[in-house]
Parts: structure tokens; sequence; C-alpha cells
């Protein structure tokens, strides 16, 4: 055991030390987002109540609510807003993440070089929780009026009845548990990047959820383009990790140098993050940004459909094509027969592009609002309902296409998987 200890404080320390070490040559890379080196124009928020998802009294309580700010004109590049919440008293831990986005040019559409929005500084106070969150939509010129809007949820809980915990990075920076990488060696706006946590705490239990925290995407010469598509996937997690290069930070990291080439419930939490970024050309260089945060315990386990993203090509100047309807699109989901005392839909996964062509950008966003876990008291499943809304649009009538993908978040299990029986050998007469 304590040779087991010995090597994993080992790993930590190699990967603690070349993360920091790619961090601080980051910070004189002239390409670099901006709100990972410095602070973003501050900005007063309109926020509506948030409101209550569900609460077990003295177990825990979810949460739901957004906020909307706008940067005014040749005010910078981003904004950044400071957003709370009020927990319960009983809460010993409380997490929050990303579960929507939505950016408009203010004066008129425009092309389009970096888009993001991301929470981060999140901080734990008694009765109290807290963070920052940032938005960016600008062209070349980095003088646009903007507004931004995000959708944000919050579990709060008592971890001595709910065996869960959450590693949120700390509060010191925008940019934790992050990368941002260039989607180098592909041929296609299809890029992959596979990524880690290490938390010794996560091999408590046989599951590790990623929540979603932002994301940014920018067009790494620093250029505008119109844009056609744009599209984000955040695969399923295993803990498990491999000797080979992942995405950390600004740079990569083998946590694995040396044998053995692969390692399962020892603290790590893999999985890969798929992007797409483009206009009519096949293939723009252009680099993803990821934020997110770990959760892990014996309580904690996660569901998630499958959801690819491809490219999408404009159909030519001889193409047949039919234009999307206009307006804000709408879906309900419904998913039955959850096996969990608890369950939280996570937007991990999303699609928005224009049809027929690449276009300017008005506004543009994806968002889940009312939702809702219905389970009674002595039932073995729940059935979760929420709404995912999304909207894609220039001045010209142009109308963007959109699918998703809603992540289950479970917390604390109701039936137990069937046991595993060994196989029966067989015989010969």
């Amino acid at each position: 055991m304590n040779t087991e200890n010995s090597a994993l404080r080992s790993v930590f320390f190699l990967v603690a030390t070349v993360s920091l070490l790619t961090l601080m040559q980051a910070c004189y890379h002239p390409e670099n987002i901006d709100f990972c080196r410095v602070t973003g124009t501050v900005v007063s928020e309109s926020t509506q109540p948030p409101t209550l998802v569900f609460e077990d009294p003295g177990t825990i309580k979810v949460m739901h609510g957004s906020g909307c700010a706008r940067l005014d004109k040749n005010k910078g590049f981003f904004l950044e807003v400071e957003q709370s919440i009020d927990i319960p008293d009983y809460a010993n831990k409380a997490a929050v993440f990303l579960n929507g986005w939505k950016l408009k040019y203010s004066g008129g559409d425009h092309h389009v070089n970096a888009v993001g929005s991301a929470l981060g500084k999140i901080k734990l106070e008694p009765l109290k929780l807290s963070w920052s969150a940032v938005g960016v939509l600008g062209d070349d010129g980095e003088d646009k009026a903007i507004d931004w809007c995000d959708w944000y949820t919050v579990i709060a809980w008592n971890d001595t009845k709910l065996r869960a915990f959450i590693d949120q990075g700390n509060a010191r920076s925008i940019c934790e548990n992050f990368f941002f990488a260039p989607n180098n060696g592909t041929t296609t706006a299809l890029s992959v990047f596979p990524s880690f946590l290490f938390n010794a705490n996560f091999a408590s239990g046989p599951n590790v959820a990623v929540l979603p925290r932002g994301f940014v995407f920018d067009w790494r010469k620093l250029e505008d383009h119109h844009l056609l598509q744009i599209a984000y996937n955040l695969e399923h997690s295993e803990p498990f990790v491999q000797s080979l290069s992942y995405k950390k930070e600004f740079g990569e990291v083998n946590p694995l140098p040396t044998p053995p080439t692969g390692r399962a419930g020892s603290g790590f939490v893999t999985w890969n993050t798929y992007g797409i970024y483009k206009d009519n050309d096949t293939r723009r260089d252009y680099r993803l940004g990821e934020l997110v945060s770990g959760m892990g315990g014996p309580d904690v386990g996660v569901m998630q459909p499958p959801f690819s993203i491809l490219p999408h090509e404009d159909m030519g100047l001889f193409g047949a094509c039919l234009g999307e309807s206009a307006g804000v699109k709408t879906e309900e989901v419904i998913i039955e027969n959850i096996p969990y005392a608890y369950a939280i839909p996570m937007l991990t996964g999303w699609d928005l592009g224009y049809p027929c062509n690449d276009h300017h950008v008005r506004e543009i966003g994806i968002w889940i609002d009312d939702l809702h876990y219905d389970r009674n008291p002595n039932a073995s499943t729940g059935t979760l309902r929420c709404k995912v809304s999304s909207l894609l649009h220039d001045d010209s009538s142009n109308w963007g296409f959109n699918s998703h993908k809603i992540t289950i978040l479970g917390l604390r299990a109701l039936v137990a998987p069937p046991a595993k029986t060994p196989p029966v050998a067989e015989t010969t007469p």
C-alpha cells in the first residue's frame, strides 16, 4: 500500500510540475485567450431568482439559474461577471456547472474570431457559493458590443448523507481544470482532444462524472471568418489512464511516462473531447479550450447516450438546400426509468450550424431550462424532464440547425447492478 501511494504521489508531482511549467511558458504567448491571464471587463449582470429543481432537506438541494450582461463597444474582447447563490445551512459541499450559453452582437451581424462562455473562480463559503463567468464573441476588431447570457446549475449537499465530492480547482483563476489546444494533425474541421483530471479521492467510487464548465473556440491566426458550423462533444469518462499524451492546460502531459502502460481506479479520470469550428473551407487552424470539474465518490453515477458530431459542408453554388425555420428552437426532453435517487441533466454535447452556406453571426447559443426530476418516495426509478433551446442566425434571415446531448448525473443508485456469474466450463462427453 505504501508503494502504491508513493507511486501516485510521484505521478501527481510530475503532472503538477509539467503543467506549471507549461502554464508559465504560456503566460507570454500572444495568442492565449485573455481570460486565462487577465481580468476581463467586469460588468453588472441582470438575473432572475434561481428556480428550485428539487430538494431533499438535510441531504441535497439543486437549483438552476441564469444571468445576462452587456459589454459595450470598445470595452475589450470579453466580459466577466460575478455570480453567486445562497445554499442551505446543512450543505457542506457545493458545485456549479455550465448548462447553457447565448451570445449576440448588439449592433448587427459580423464575422467571428472567438466564441466562448465559461465559469471559474469557484468559492464555497458558509451559506453561499460564488464564482465568476466570462463570455466572448468577437471578430478581429475586438471592438464590438455584445450581449451575453449563461445558464448554470448548482448542487449543494451534505457529504455525510450523500457520499460525493467535487474537484473544481481553486478560486484563484477562471482557468482551473482546463486545456487549450490547437487542431494539429487533422485533415478536416473535426478534432479530438484527450484530457484527464487527477484527484486521489476519485478512487473512492466506481464512477467519476466530468461536469462541463465552459468552452472557447478561436481561429489561431487571429483572423475572423464567416461561420458554417460550431460543435462540441464531451465524451464519456472512465476512471482509467493510459501511457499517452493528454491535453492539459496549454500543453500535453503523459501521466504514465514509465510502465505500467495503463492504470485503473487510481484517482485518474480520462475522456475525449471533440470539436468542430469551420466556415466553408474544409479545414482551418483553430483552438478549442475546455473547462471542467470532476465529481466522484461512492454515490456518483453517470448515464450518457451516444452522440457524434461530423463536419458539415456547404452546398455550393448549384446545390439544393432548404433553409431552417426562424426563431428559437425548443425541444422538450423526457427521460424515464432513471435508477437514481437524484438525477440532474448536463448539456455535454451540441452542434450548431447553417444548413446551406456560411454566414455572418448575429446571435448564437444553446441552453437547458425548466429542469424537473420526479420520483415517488418508494419508487426504484424516476423521470427527468427539461427543455433544450437553441438559435443561430444573421441579419439576412439565415437560421441555423441544432442537435444536442444530455448526460445524466445520477446520485445514489437505487437498483443494484446484476451480479456477474462466472462462465460454466464446457465439458467433452
